[in-house]
């Protein structure tokens, strides 16, 4: 893992899955500007076939156009080392698992609901958007 795409100084790993890493990165601009937020890229440049290549774009191309309180904002895109990569806002806060591990095991019914309800606005707004 490099620890700079472009102006982003990648800060530690998030998480990765089935074809894309995510990482802590801080933006760092003028005047000692810095910016905490979230960068996503394939796992791998060596593996990017051309529809994985096509399905990243389309994803960061739909997700900026995405504008809700519960979806996190796409702040930038571009291609380092002929690799993609997407920054987003980051949501700093527990995973659902850490929050049942800390919950020993449970998350309060109102709790879940309260998620569930706002996971329920963010898709029915994506769901909604038009291109």
């Amino acid at each position: 893992m490099t620890g700079v795409v472009s102006r982003y100084r990648i800060i530690r790993s998030l998480g990765s899955g089935g074809t894309a890493e995510v990482f802590e990165a801080v933006l760092n601009g003028d005047q000692a500007f810095e910016r905490r937020v979230a960068l996503k890229r394939p796992l791998s440049a060596d593996d990017l076939d051309p529809s994985d290549m096509r399905a990243f774009v389309d994803e960061a191309r739909i997700a900026s156009a995405l504008h809700h309180a519960n979806i996190a904002s796409v702040l930038d895109f571009g291609m380092e080392e002929d690799r993609p990569f997407l920054i987003c806002e980051l949501v700093d806060g527990l995973d659902l698992a850490s929050a049942v591990v800390r919950g020993g095991g449970q998350i309060p019914l109102a709790v879940a609901l309260h998620v569930v309800t706002e996971v329920a606005h963010a898709l029915a707004y994506a769901h909604g958007a038009q291109d």
